[in-house]
């Protein structure tokens, strides 16, 4: 033992050292290596929060975020806003019950009706089983049934209106439906048609019946073929209407309830109707519009008038005057013999006038736009005067409202939800999982190296 530890020792005398770094070469390599692994440790974590800021930001907001408050007896939104084309629908959330006013709005990357609730203020599209996409609807006077086109089956070839949009069948206009907005029930009537109907105006005679027709209808229920039908809420149909009943899908509303329709030549117009019958007490029973406008309005050709409503002794029109000023509301007199004077603009360039219908028996509400953008206005048919009730925000221009809750009271407009497109939601989370799994291999290979 004691010659081996002997020639140990001397071997190891023998040995040189062998060169190296020196003490602050260890120093400095130890400093570089902390700087780069805190480099990617920094990097890591902002990706990770990044990745969990992108998730959060795209996670959709729920289908009702506004505060709805408690429900309130039935009243037409002040403010009105485009809504957003992911709102939820009634198949989702179910029905929104009474309407105050329905519109068409893009749905995703197609076209739908949307809802506003005349009790919540709450937004929904409405899902209408089989509607035609891109035709007209209409909503009843007091906002519980909506009136739609279907598609059907016709006894020829089909033909459809290259007008509409659609699934790319182009399938064609045979039927229509009354969708409930209290329970979301559909009632559905199919017509006799050799190719398919036009997409005509629905016009609702009063909150139960509705009136259409197309020259393309085949009505059994009398000789030959008949033009105008109307179908009734739980009762039976197609039932045919005369051509006299038939007229008042081409009038407008008077403030007694009763109808004001054009004839031929759009000058003399007829009250017909009212809410019991011939309103023979409201003021003259025809009304000639005038052949001309006054000197600022006039254009030199007949007026084309498109509305025209009486309210006593006062009348309200609508006209296509020039494109620099289009659609104004003038207010005038209207005398026993049906004669009018004194027609003048309402407010200050009231343009691209779309009436709603009346609030009282003297203040019509309308939409259009003014010198500062678009407005909801009360006119006030006594005075002439105009007053801007909310400024509009993304309004659409075929607003359709329920003309009951119009005579009701004015609630202030919610705004509706805004969900994000899901298509963005759904990269968000896959960027998201992409990063985080990078994250999780890196610690892992880290690991397995010490």
């Amino acid at each position: 033992m004691v010659e081996l530890g002997t020639a140990l020792r001397s071997m190891a005398a023998d040995l040189e050292a062998s060169p190296g770094p020196d003490g602050s070469d260890i120093w400095m390599q130890g400093r570089r290596r902390q700087h780069r692994r805190r480099a990617i440790s920094i990097a890591v974590a902002v990706a990770v929060l990044a990745a969990v800021g992108v998730g959060t930001v795209l996670v959709p907001e729920p289908v009702v975020v506004m505060p709805a408050g408690p429900v309130h007896a039935p009243g037409y939104p002040e403010r009105v806003y485009h809504p957003s084309r992911f709102l939820a629908g009634t198949d989702d959330e179910g029905p929104l019950g009474q309407l105050a006013l329905i519109a068409p709005a893009e749905r995703g990357s197609r076209q739908g009706i949307v809802g506003i609730s005349a009790t919540t203020g709450e937004y929904r599209f409405l899902d209408l089983p089989r509607w035609v996409e891109g035709s007209k609807v209409s909503l009843a006077p007091d906002g519980k049934h909506v009136a739609y086109w279907t598609t059907g089956h016709t006894t020829g070839t089909p033909y459809a209106d290259p007008m509409l949009g659609g699934d790319g069948e182009k399938k064609a206009i045979a039927g229509v439906a009354i969708y409930d907005t209290l329970t979301g029930r559909v009632q559905q009537t199919m017509l006799s048609t050799r190719h398919g109907m036009s997409d005509e105006d629905l016009y609702w005679r009063d909150s139960k019946t509705v009136y259409f027709g197309d020259w393309q209808l085949e009505n059994t229920h009398a000789a030959g073929r008949a033009r105008f039908l109307s179908v009734t809420v739980d009762g039976p149909g197609p039932v045919g209407i005369t051509d006299e009943q038939a007229s008042l899908m081409d009038g407008h509303r008077n403030a007694d309830g009763s109808t004001l329709v054009s004839r031929r030549n759009g000058l003399t117009w007829d009250v017909q109707g009212g809410p019991v019958g011939p309103a023979v007490d409201s003021g003259p029973t025809t009304v000639r519009l005038p052949a001309t406008l006054p000197e600022k309005h006039s254009t030199g050709d007949q007026p084309n008038y498109d509305y025209a409503a009486l309210a006593g002794s006062r009348i309200v029109v609508g006209v296509d005057v020039t494109p620099s000023l289009s659609q104004p509301l003038l207010v005038g007199d209207v005398d026993a013999r049906g004669e009018i004077s004194g027609l003048a603009l309402v407010g200050d360039r009231f343009q691209d006038a779309q009436v709603l219908g009346w609030h009282d028996d003297h203040t019509l509400l309308a939409y259009g736009r003014d010198r500062r953008g678009g407005i909801i206005a009360a006119i006030d048919v006594s005075s002439g005067g105009l007053s801007a009730l909310e400024r509009t925000e993304g309004w659409g221009t075929d607003i359709d409202p329920a003309i009951d809750v119009l005579r009701g009271d004015l609630v202030h407009g919610l705004k509706p939800p805004n969900p994000i497109d899901p298509r963005l939601r759904n990269a968000g989370f896959l960027a998201g999982a992409l990063v985080l799994a990078g994250a999780v291999l890196w610690v892992v290979r880290r690991r397995r190296r010490a």
